[in-house]
């Protein structure tokens, strides 16, 4: 269900785009390179855990004292609920992360991660509809701003949790996957025309 939510996603936004006139020709085939992987990749770790579950119907055959039938489930790990590299570490850069563990990046392909600011809020609460740009420290944002064809929102991000965002602008998909991040921009045209695969 999860993965057919992302599918929903991703592909709603570049339905949006396209038609409001924002895209380029080639973001609607963007939709197939960057989820198929991703479906392949759900697909073999749910063949996984049916393998586990399997096992654990093997176990309570043949293992009747409940400490040492806990004790050999444990050893199978619990994957199957706690995957976070596969709930939240799923990248459209070719990147294959653990799947099950998750480490917190802005590469551009990778979920914005998800913090607390300072005065207790949500980072993600404050990401618009359309694209957002995520503002830390002095950095210059204007080139991205003034060359947008697309709506976009633009958060100063004053905190000190700006070190796990790598870089002092991000740029945020509407999916919340980062489009492209630097410490500086010098041609925010360029930008736009690989993030919306305009011409």
């Amino acid at each position: 269900m999860n993965t057919g939510i992302g599918d929903a996603i991703d592909l709603g936004w570049k339905l949006a785009a396209t038609l409001k006139g924002h895209a380029g020709p080639g973001l609607l085939s963007s939709y197939e390179a960057e989820r198929r992987p991703v479906g392949y990749r759900n697909r073999l770790a749910s063949e996984r855990h049916t393998g586990v579950r399997i096992k654990i119907g093997e176990l309570y055959e043949r293992i009747t004292d409940p400490d040492v039938l806990a004790r050999e489930i444990a050893t199978l790990g619990n994957a199957e609920n706690e995957s976070w590299g596969i709930e939240f570490g799923y990248r459209y850069d070719g990147v294959e992360p653990d799947p099950v563990k998750y480490e917190p990046t802005t590469a551009p392909g990778a979920r914005l991660p998800s913090t607390f600011l300072r005065d207790g809020s949500a980072l993600y609460d404050r990401l618009g509809p359309w694209f957002t740009l995520l503002v830390f420290g002095n950095a210059d944002p204007s080139p991205l701003i003034d060359s947008a064809p697309a709506p976009l929102d633009t958060v100063l991000v004053d905190d000190p949790v700006a070190p796990i965002y790598e870089a002092k602008l991000v740029l945020v998909r509407p999916d919340t996957h980062v489009a492209w991040r630097g410490n500086a921009c010098a041609d925010g045209r360029a930008v736009w025309r690989q993030v919306l695969a305009r011409n």
